[in-house]
């Protein structure tokens, strides 16, 4: 055995160290989840206009008059939590319009499913360009 000729890399991935496939994921994985955390902590909300039945200790909502697009605004937001009754402290087995937010979730999911999918495609268009066979052309001899 020959011992003075440098080992050789038998490895089948071409770039050594921790950005295997593997760390390559884990990386654009942890980069797509602060757009996820971001768009959670700032979601967008809907205004519903609704009438209300209170009962003994709690409303329930009986009819929605309308919804609208209310911007986005930071999930602990006090305005965003409270709601505007008419008449402010009704009492029980009575109706009353109420106007309140809620969370748009059709329009988060959409936001998530464009973050998600803009991640898978920064892994595969990475994953091609890291770990496909580099080409070498022959050069003709003059």
């Amino acid at each position: 055995m020959d011992t003075n000729r440098s080992p050789t890399n038998t490895s089948p991935n071409p770039v050594p160290g921790l950005l295997g496939r593997f760390g390559l994921a884990t990386v654009l994985g942890f980069a797509t989840l602060i757009p996820l955390v971001l768009t959670l902590l700032v979601p967008p909300w809907s205004k519903v206009d609704c009438q209300r039945r209170q009962t003994l200790y709690w409303s329930e909502r009986r009819e929605v008059y309308s919804i609208h697009f209310a911007g986005f605004d930071f999930l602990f937001a006090k305005e965003k939590w409270s709601r505007e009754q008419t008449p402010p402290h009704p009492s029980s087995d009575t109706f009353f319009r109420s106007i309140e937010y809620q969370i748009s979730y059709p329009v988060l999911l959409v936001e998530w499913t464009i973050v998600i999918a803009i991640g898978i495609f920064a892994y595969v268009r990475l994953a091609r360009r890291i770990f496909s066979p580099k080409r070498t052309f022959p050069v003709e001899a003059e």
